[in-house]
């Protein structure tokens, strides 16, 4: 339930998102404290089906292909954001992923890279279409209000796309991720069923609890799958700031390094936590 929660807010970021754009490109930037680093989308790939395909049905609603392009493109970039670093050592961003057959260990049960994040974009809506179509059955449907916020959102993006003085279904076309003939209420219908899955799943989430009988039931009946640890974390930093010299931070690195050594080292020598702490730390309680 966590899963669709945090699902669900990434979809809403990309509403932000795209209504945040400055201009049309094929990368985008993820940013580091020292570094800019460019997601290289494989729009070639990301077809999926004809644009007026339809993927799914929840209680009569249409669930068009751009659902599953948007999804297919948020587990790319999140991995690729993730490992851009060595990004090289799991496939060429520049080359097309049904091209690529994976070879790193833990993907290599997929053809082929494109195979992987279809697989991932499929489980991720997933999880949507199987919490709405429950809200559905469950009687459970959004309130005016709720319908305000995501038309607000899209009414946005309608905002953004005059401003470049393109129609709604072209600026979506320009934003890679979510694919060409993207229609104002097409979007609309589609992001109220994810926003009922949110919904349902925040109420079920909320409702969740396991009391304290219950626990301790478990417990007792699976008591070798658990045993109870006592420990205690000392963390030594070393004293230095913006304004000390090299020759003072290194001494401060090397004295931190040293009380670390020696505390290591009395625990090893059978002594305490309490100890070992006072005898590193003689001045202080």
């Amino acid at each position: 339930m966590k899963k669709i929660i945090t699902a669900a807010l990434a979809v809403l970021l990309c509403l932000s998102f795209v209504s945040c754009m400055n201009d049309v490109q094929d990368t985008t930037d993820i940013g580091t404290s020292d570094t800019q680093e460019k997601i290289v989308y494989p729009h070639e790939d990301m077809i999926l089906a004809s644009p007026g395909d339809t993927i799914a049905n929840v209680g009569g609603i249409d669930i068009p292909v751009f659902a599953l392009r948007y999804f297919f493109a948020n587990t790319y970039s999140t991995f690729y954001s993730t490992n851009y670093e060595k990004i090289d050592s799991y496939f060429d961003p520049y080359v097309p992923l049904h091209d690529q057959v994976p070879k790193a260990e833990g993907y290599t049960d997929y053809a082929t890279w494109y195979d992987y994040f279809l697989s991932e974009a499929k489980k991720e809506l997933g999880y949507y279409l199987a919490f709405a179509s429950a809200a559905k059955q469950n009687g459970l449907s959004l309130t005016d209000e709720e319908k305000a916020e995501v038309d607000s959102n899209i009414a946005q993006i309608e905002e953004e796309a005059k401003s470049y003085n393109m129609t709604f279904s072209e600026y979506m076309e320009s934003f890679k991720m979510m694919g060409p003939d993207v229609t104002v209420d097409i979007m609309k219908e589609t992001y109220y069923i994810f926003q009922l899955a949110t919904k349902y799943s925040q109420q079920l989430y909320d409702g969740f609890e396991i009391g304290s009988d219950e626990i301790e039931k478990y417990f007792n009946e699976h008591k070798d799958l658990y045993t109870a640890v006592d420990y205690n974390i000392l963390l030594i930093t070393p004293e230095y700031d913006a304004t000390s010299t090299e020759e003072e931070t290194k001494k401060a690195k090397e004295k931190a390094s040293a009380e670390s050594d020696a505390f290591v080292e009395h625990i090893n020598l059978g002594k305490t936590f309490s100890e070992a702490y006072r005898l590193v730390y003689p001045d202080l309680s």
